[in-house]
């Protein structure tokens, strides 16, 4: 009897069979991966969400074509979100030392199999041939064969143990990256799109006839866990941002706080804004010139200074030189540009004429 069960903390699981199971390829193909430590199948990206209906469902058909019997619980239930963040890092923690351990261990081996190689091959003379009329001649190949593959091995060995480090450092970095100012913007949109996505669909059977009664009844159960885990994660996200843009860390400008020719800072650069959408600003492209623009959205600036600000000169100046750096002939064509060069042209002057 196989089961596939799924809950909040462990995800979807599959108990019953091993990776040597001919079903190994079968499970692959479907989105399932093998949990050596703990001996089990696993959906992808099914932790801490609602099940995968879909997914279970074609997996159980296969199994059963293929002789199994197979058992589904599903535990509804989920698990608070700080709670459930609390545990990613803790699993990123134990990953990245672990795959730190391993990389050690690899390295080391690397180096035993070096030295192993050289200790043969020091005690060769340069360019001394294989003597094949010499009594010697088989034992000397055979050493020479295990120092070449030895060496062939300790490369193998040291490029693993390069995969593996950045392996460890990426889930090392796993928690930091997922609470990037940026980032934590961007699931806030996710979210709150797809929160809106369920709604709608679930708002849309309310008043449909075309779908069977059993079918519509077991969509709206499944919309409506969609919608709570939609809620919760947003509202969590939500509240990181808050304390985020508390301590500085991002900041909350909108259509109001920015206008035509201010100067705004994406990334490691500043911009001069051509328009102030709802959503985002537009800048002009120094790479291209011309009219050419793209947009940046509020959440993703990083700072903002207005003509009549104390900074404007010294970031106008900053600004002016870096696209002028950039920009095709170094020339600034963009009317935009113009005005924040004609409005620090003295300094401008100044550093392009310092006698």
């Amino acid at each position: 009897m196989l089961v596939i069960e799924h809950t909040y903390a462990e995800g979807t699981c599959l108990e019953g069979t091993r990776r040597s199971d001919d079903l190994y390829a079968t499970l692959r193909s479907l989105g399932w991966l093998w949990r050596g430590s703990v001996g089990d199948f696993r959906l992808q990206a099914s932790q801490d969400r609602p099940a995968k209906r879909g997914a279970i469902e074609r997996t159980v058909a296969a199994l059963r074509a293929a002789g199994f019997a197979v058992e589904v619980r599903i535990d509804t239930t989920p698990r608070p979100v700080p709670e459930a963040e609390v545990d990613r890092a803790v699993r990123a923690e134990t990953r990245a030392d672990r795959l730190t351990a391993r990389a050690a261990r690899l390295t080391g081996e690397a180096a035993s199999r070096e030295e192993a190689a050289n200790r043969v091959l020091d005690h060769i003379p340069l360019g001394q041939p294989l003597l094949t009329d010499h009594y010697s001649y088989n034992g000397d190949r055979r050493r020479r064969e295990r120092a070449h593959a030895n060496m062939e091995r300790s490369v193998a060995l040291e490029r693993e143990a390069g995969r593996t480090a950045a392996a460890a450092a990426t889930a090392a970095a796993h928690m930091r990256h997922r609470h990037n100012p940026h980032t934590v913007a961007n699931r806030i949109r996710t979210l709150t799109a797809a929160l809106a996505r369920y709604e709608r669909e679930l708002a849309a059977l309310a008043t449909t006839t075309q779908i069977p009664a059993e079918a519509r009844v077991r969509r709206e159960g499944e919309l409506a866990e969609y919608v709570e885990n939609a809620r919760e994660q947003l509202s969590y996200w939500q509240r990181v941002r808050d304390a985020q843009i508390a301590a500085g860390e991002a900041t909350n400008y909108s259509r109001d706080d920015i206008s035509r020719g201010d100067l705004i800072r994406y990334e490691g650069g500043w911009y001069v804004v051509v328009r102030a959408n709802a959503k985002s600003v537009s800048v002009p492209s120094p790479l291209t010139g011309g009219g050419a623009t793209h947009t940046v959205r509020y959440e993703h600036l990083r700072d903002h200074v207005t003509p009549d600000s104390p900074r404007w000169r010294e970031v106008a100046v900053a600004a002016v030189l870096r696209a002028r750096l950039m920009a095709h002939g170094g020339q600034l064509t963009g009317p935009e540009w113009t005005k924040v060069a004609d409005s620090v042209a003295d300094q401008l002057g100044a550093l392009s004429d310092p006698g």
